[in-house]
């Protein structure tokens, strides 16, 4: 499903680290908290990117994305194209009020996607994020449902798996 196509995004530098994401999705997904969708481009097999999505309330009305892109289809309008999807979805069937979206500061590409899809920068997190022993500032972004105006898009809808 999904989760295996995750695998060839997800850094390998680390033995077992593409297995141990994959086993972790599926967990999560089988306890209702975690949806991970491949980002597949039209007339491909293999996965760009993942979209994730983890549960934040218990009755499901908040929940919070994250987002990966293989560098090589950036500006493409894959990732917009499939992240309508995924918002279409969640929104719609699913019933999410509220999506919520962290980015590091700095991180343009990232901030300017979620911007086009109708995100509101809410705060600032001080040093939310650490890696390594170093911290970085984020910013929260939110979409509510009655704010939600899909983007446009040129892609067509398959490109999501």
């Amino acid at each position: 499903m999904v989760a295996d196509s995750c695998t060839s995004i997800i850094r390998t530098d680390r033995p077992g680290a593409a297995g141990r994401f994959i086993e972790w999705t599926h967990r999560q997904q089988e306890a209702g908290r975690h949806l991970c969708f491949g980002i597949v481009p039209p007339g491909q097999d293999t996965a760009v990117g993942v979209i994730q999505v983890r549960r934040e309330a218990s009755d499901c009305s908040t929940a919070e994305w994250g987002f990966v892109l293989s560098e090589r289809f950036w500006g493409t309008g894959l990732f917009m194209a499939s992240a309508e999807l995924v918002l279409s979805f969640l929104f719609d069937p699913v019933g999410i009020h509220r999506l919520e979206a962290l980015t590091i500061v700095g991180n343009a590409r990232a901030s300017g996607a979620l911007k086009k899809l109708g995100a509101v920068q809410e705060g600032l997190l001080r040093r939310g994020f650490g890696r390594n022993g170093d911290y970085f500032d984020q910013i929260l972004w939110s979409i509510l449902a009655e704010d939600r105006h899909p983007a446009t898009s040129t892609l067509t809808p398959a490109t999501l798996h």
